[in-house]
């Protein structure tokens, strides 16, 4: 039975780069919380070690609920598929 707030949406992919991310930077503000998004730390030969950051998101507080709720929710699922 579909949840009364779920909708009837179509998924279309756009511009879609895959990254495998190792490393993250939360930084919290007071309207939004911006996730900076990283494959890992790399060695550069003036700066030593460097992380760069490959994407930034900037995300309401609202959406960062959605997001922690809906993480918490998948890792809890694995861990229960795991067992």
């Amino acid at each position: 039975m579909p949840n009364a707030n779920q909708q009837d949406l179509a998924i279309r992919y756009e511009q879609t780069v895959v990254s495998h991310v190792t490393q993250f930077l939360v930084s919290p503000g007071a309207e939004d919380v911006l996730l900076d998004l990283s494959s890992g730390v790399v060695r550069d030969a003036e700066q030593g070690e460097l992380l760069p950051i490959q994407t930034r998101l900037a995300l309401t507080w609202s959406t960062t609920r959605r997001l922690a709720a809906l993480l918490t929710q998948v890792v809890e699922q694995h861990d229960a598929d795991s067992n």
